[in-house]
């Protein structure tokens, strides 16, 4: 465990880095998307980044979606532990996810998450009251 708590100011400032970013020109399109909507997935569900969120497929955000209340059947091989378990989508998680859907086939990943760490990384995106990278620490506003 950590001491670090992540605030929803700290989500929000990340956010802004990424739609200032996307203003500025420095992401196009697909990028503001994608990195939008993995913030609020991690964020909201708790997920590992390189463990679950960059595993997960086009296809099982789709399938998710399509539920009456949306939940990703996390695979074993896409958890850290093996485990299989269901994810719950919060609404918010699924408006941010339809615009990396859209076009892509089933069998892609979803999100990615690797450029988004690099981005991160290059633009010190930081935690508000830590002043720690981001990152690892999406999780822990789930958690909490």
């Amino acid at each position: 465990m950590t001491d670090r708590i992540v605030t929803k100011e700290d989500i929000e400032n990340v956010l802004t880095a990424i739609r200032n970013a996307h203003q500025s020109g420095d992401i196009d399109d697909n990028h503001f998307f994608n990195y939008e909507a993995i913030v609020l997935f991690g964020a909201f569900t708790g997920q590992r980044p390189l463990a679950t969120i960059a595993r997960l497929t086009v296809g099982q955000l789709r399938e998710a979606i399509g539920l009456e209340k949306p939940v990703v059947n996390v695979l074993p091989w896409q958890d850290k532990i093996r485990m299989q378990h269901y994810c719950p989508l919060h609404p918010q998680v699924v408006e941010a996810i339809l615009p990396i859907l859209d076009g892509r086939p089933n069998d892609v990943r979803a999100f990615e998450q690797l450029s988004f760490q690099q981005w991160l990384k290059n633009h010190e995106v930081r935690l508000l009251k830590s002043n720690v990278h981001v990152m690892g620490d999406l999780r822990k506003f789930g958690e909490q």
